[in-house]
C-alpha cells in the first residue's frame, strides 16, 4: 500500500504504471472488497483494469508480430512464441490477483482464458491460411504450424503466476558446494 492513499488509489496508481512498465510488481496490492467501494468507484476500477489489460494485450500483439516476422527459422519462431508469453503472463497475474474481489477475479480469469485460447487458435489458423495461399510452400507453413502447436501461448494459463506464490526451492543436490558434484563419477 502507498502511505496516505486509499486501497482504491493504490490500485489505480499501480495499474497506471503496470500497463506500460513490465517491472511493476502487483504483489503488494491490498485486498479489495466490492462492498467497500461505491458502485461508481467499483465501475471506475473495472475501467482501469480493462485499460491496463488492453495495453498489455496490445504490447503482446506488437511484440509477437515483430518477433515472428523476424523469425527466419523454426527455432527462432519457437523462441518468439515463448518470449511473447511474458506479456500474457502479466495479464494472467492481474486476472488471478488474490487482492481482487472473487467475482471480478473469476470474470477476468474466464475472459483471459477465453482470449488466450482464441489467440492460439488464430495463430494456428494463420499458418493454415498461409499454407493455402502458398501451395508451393505448404511444407514450410506446415512446419510453422507444428511449431505454433508445440509452443502454445496457452501455456501461460497452466502455470500459476500468482504474485503471492513463493519462488521454487533450489534442487537438493545443489544445496551445498560440497555435494554439488557428488552425483558424478570420474572414470
Amino acid at each position: 500500500m502507498i502511505p496516505g492513499r486509499s486501497d482504491y488509489e493504490t490500485w489505480v496508481l499501480t495499474l497506471r504504471d503496470w500497463r506500460t512498465n513490465p517491472q511493476q510488481d502487483l504483489t503488494g496490492l491490498p485486498a479489495l472488497a466490492e462492498e467497500d467501494l461505491s458502485p461508481e468507484a467499483f465501475s471506475r476500477l473495472v475501467d482501469h483494469i480493462t485499460e491496463a489489460i488492453q495495453a498489455v494485450t496490445d504490447a503482446w500483439q506488437e511484440n509477437l508480430r515483430r518477433t515472428t516476422q523476424e523469425a527466419r527459422t523454426d527455432f527462432e519462431l519457437a523462441r518468439a512464441l515463448a518470449g511473447s508469453r511474458r506479456y500474457l503472463r502479466r495479464r494472467v497475474e492481474l486476472a488471478r490477483h488474490p487482492g481482487l474481489p472473487e467475482a471480478l477475479r473469476k470474470v477476468l480469469d474466464d475472459g483471459c482464458t477465453r482470449d488466450v485460447t482464441r489467440m492460439q487458435g488464430e495463430l494456428e489458423q494463420q499458418m493454415r491460411d498461409m499454407a493455402a495461399q502458398e501451395p508451393g510452400q505448404a511444407t514450410f507453413w506446415g512446419a510453422r504450424l507444428l511449431v505454433v502447436k508445440q509452443n502454445p501461448i496457452t501455456a501461460v494459463l497452466a502455470a500459476d503466476p500468482s504474485p503471492t506464490a513463493p519462488p521454487p526451492a533450489p534442487p537438493a543436490h545443489h544445496a551445498s558446494p560440497a555435494n554439488r558434484w557428488s552425483h558424478r563419477r570420474i572414470l
